[in-house]
């Protein structure tokens, strides 16, 4: 990614901006869409949703308001669901951002560094020459090392392809957060065949299933057509060393990437 768009999604997720869709997606309850519910302490009176139980086009102006206080105070009897709320933010320029971002740095100026690298060009060894010329010329020592992304790592050893070379490269991450005593986490891909299901797992892991045996944790990104039009992704846990997981179970996300906001809202 060339430095400019690097900017551009920083700033956005910094101040929010940058779209002229002003519908951003909310937790809501389906028994308030279906009026359904008679708690004297739901806020809205109006079914949303037709005969067929489908939802009708979202605009602004309608008269239906999300309800969702079963979610915190009676989550027994709370059945997710999702709409939108009209919210308005300012356009994304740079020169009208700039103020913000500098007060942004202002209160965490320490808080994080970013290196850009050309794919294929910077190995784990590289990371780490980088870290100590931070740690040493800034006292910079990260709790939280981010690699976008492990698969397009340089190879540790010249000249090394394929599954060898993935290892190397899953192997020495796991051997610097170790290291360091920080939270490592990048990102790899999965098969074709994972781009026509619903839900990811660890059969669908690309290129080398081996790096499973490297990580602590592996978790899943899933995300339908239709989840993805009304800003929602469920996450999934693939791998885990030391806990119990199922791959069945998620947590859905409320996103605007459009804004630079990949985690609005979330509930299991």
């Amino acid at each position: 990614m060339i430095r400019l768009k690097i900017l551009e999604r920083i700033f956005k997720r910094i101040t929010g901006t940058g779209s002229d869709d002003v519908a951003y997606p909310v937790f809501d309850c389906y028994l308030n869409q279906a009026d359904l519910c008679s708690k004297k302490e739901r806020v809205n009176q109006i079914k949303l949703l037709d005969p067929d139980g489908k939802k009708p086009p979202w605009h602004p102006k309608m008269q239906y308001r999300v309800c969702d206080w079963c979610r915190t105070n009676d989550p027994q009897t709370y059945e997710m669901a999702t709409w939108r709320e009209e919210i308005h933010r300012p356009a994304f320029e740079f020169t009208n951002v700039l103020k913000k971002v500098e007060a942004f740095k202002r209160v965490h100026k320490n808080s994080f560094r970013i290196r850009s690298y050309p794919r294929f060009s910077a190995n784990v060894s590289d990371l780490e020459k980088d870290l100590n010329v931070l740690e040493r010329s800034e006292g910079f020592i990260p709790d939280i090392i981010i690699v976008d992304y492990a698969d397009i790592l340089k190879p540790e050893i010249s000249g090394l392809m394929g599954v060898e070379k993935e290892d190397q490269s899953w192997m020495n991450l796991g051997r610097l957060a170790m290291e360091r005593h920080c939270l490592l986490v990048t990102g790899t891909q999965a098969t074709r065949e994972a781009l026509d299901v619903k839900n990811v797992g660890q059969k669908h892991t690309a290129r080398w299933i081996g790096k499973l045996g490297h990580v602590d944790v592996m978790l899943s990104l899933n995300q339908t057509e239709e989840e993805k039009e009304r800003g929602e992704m469920r996450i999934g846990i693939m791998e885990h060393r030391h806990q119990f997981f199922l791959e069945n179970k998620h947590v859905t996300i409320l996103q605007k990437p459009d804004m630079g906001q990949v985690h609005l809202d979330s509930q299991i």
